[in-house]
């Protein structure tokens, strides 16, 4: 019995060192440092904010400018190289007006009110060949001078402790009363 157990186990060794070298094997057939997407990460003063294709960036119109910068990505979400630039180009220069700053960064200023659309694009194929993969970042510039964007506390009055207790007096008398 322990002479089958000696068997199993091996074979289950054997097994499962096959599979660690087939999945190394596809990671890098298929998986690869092939970029799918692209991020961009937005700098406002000492915040960095990572940008996600699929929702609306709403920027207030008092922002006057920021920068990006383009990452490649895989599908996995791992850091990937691009062959040559990236480039982002603005659907509208008259609300976002884009210039390459170097780096992979680029100066976005804010030029007026309205929708734009900055698209990324850059060649993922490290070889001779061309795939270009782009991304799309919509943004919306809003009028910051009339929308509210946070709120402001002041204290009006100050009630002393025994104004407090008069207070409850009284409300429990008319409470009584009713």
């Amino acid at each position: 019995m322990s002479e089958f157990l000696i068997h199993v186990f091996g074979c289950l060794v054997v097994a499962v060192f096959c599979l660690f070298f087939l999945l190394l094997y596809l990671e890098y057939k298929y998986g690869g440092e092939n970029p799918t997407r692209i991020a961009l990460r937005a700098v406002f003063a000492d915040y960095i904010i990572t940008l996600e294709p699929n929702q609306m960036k709403r920027i207030s119109s008092l922002v006057t400018q920021f920068i990006v910068t383009a990452l490649a990505l895989t599908s996995a979400g791992a850091s990937a190289a691009i062959d040559g630039a990236i480039s982002i180009v603005s659907s509208d220069p008259n609300v976002l007006l884009v210039t390459p700053v170097g780096n992979g960064q680029f100066l976005v200023k804010v030029v007026g009110k309205g929708l734009a659309t900055l698209t990324v694009s850059g060649d993922a194929d490290l070889g001779d060949g061309i795939r270009t993969i782009t991304q799309a970042f919509e943004f919306e510039v809003y009028d910051g001078d009339t929308e509210a964007d946070h709120f402001d506390l002041t204290i009006t009055d100050i009630l002393r402790s025994e104004d407090a207790t008069n207070e409850n007096a009284i409300d429990s008398s008319a409470a009584a009363t009713s």
